[in-house]
């Protein structure tokens, strides 16, 4: 069979889509991953963006963690923390289109099938990115092992992200090469039927960016004793790890 090829317009109003739908998916991800931290995760075990947060202040200079904790107090880490959302946000416009191109090009098969699975294979690189970079620098080890909650923060991002593959295809509909030769333009009652889903799916979105923002503020509250004793002890240790790195040789030392 030979390949059906898209116009040039067409093809990249399917790329903005798969971005718009990524972006959605990516929201559903985060709610997943803060009501799981919420409601069903073990006392004290971070959710995703958690992790990402811990990194990003490892990987900070002491001089300027210590100035933003002095200075700014909790504001600092709340504000890292949106601006992590945000850039969670970002990672999945940029992850939906990738997929989009990827489906586009059948690089993964042609039809419904290639684009489920150029949704499985991006949500297969950023969980690995995820568990095999962000955690180790946040200092939860290679997936999650050197954490005590390493079992449960292992299984929330497998399941999340999975959540992420499966929500994008269905989001993003059929790709522009997935139509037939010489397939009849859409008439008046699909475009009514499209303007309805996309409404749907703006809807959804923006009560998933509600929950998101109304369970951020919970974390944001004063803590239980258990979850307020797991932030301090990982503020410690990220502390203590800048501490070590710009501490000088003792006598001993080379």
């Amino acid at each position: 069979m030979v390949p059906v090829t898209a116009p040039a317009a067409e093809r990249a109003a399917w790329i903005r889509r798969a971005g718009r739908a990524g972006v959605v998916a990516a929201l559903a991800m985060l709610f997943a991953q803060l009501l799981w931290r919420l409601v069903a995760g073990a006392e004290g075990a971070p959710s995703f963006p958690e992790t990402i947060v811990a990194a990003v202040a490892r990987l900070t200079p002491l001089g300027l963690f210590g100035w933003a904790t002095e200075n700014l107090g909790s504001l600092a880490q709340n504000g890292l923390f949106v601006a992590t959302l945000l850039g969670i946000l970002a990672a999945g416009h940029e992850a939906g289109a990738l997929a989009g191109r990827w489906a586009e090009a059948e690089r993964w098969g042609r039809g419904e099938r290639g684009r489920w699975l150029a949704a499985a294979a991006v949500a297969g690189l950023l969980l690995l990115v995820a568990v095999g970079i962000v955690l180790p620098l946040g200092g939860y080890g290679l997936f999650g092992s050197e954490s005590r909650h390493g079992d449960a923060i292992l299984l929330q991002s497998v399941v999340t992200f999975g959540l992420w593959a499966v929500l994008w295809p269905l989001l993003a509909g059929p790709a522009p090469t997935e139509a037939e030769a010489g397939a009849p333009a859409a008439g008046p009652t699909l475009s009514r039927r499209a303007a309805v889903e996309q409404g749907a799916v703006g809807v959804g979105a923006l009560a998933l960016l509600g929950g998101i923002g109304a369970m951020t503020w919970q974390l944001f509250q004063p803590r239980s004793t258990g979850n307020a004793a797991a932030g301090e002890a990982s503020a410690r240790s990220i502390e203590a790890t800048a501490a070590a790195r710009s501490a000088p040789a003792g006598p001993g030392g080379s």
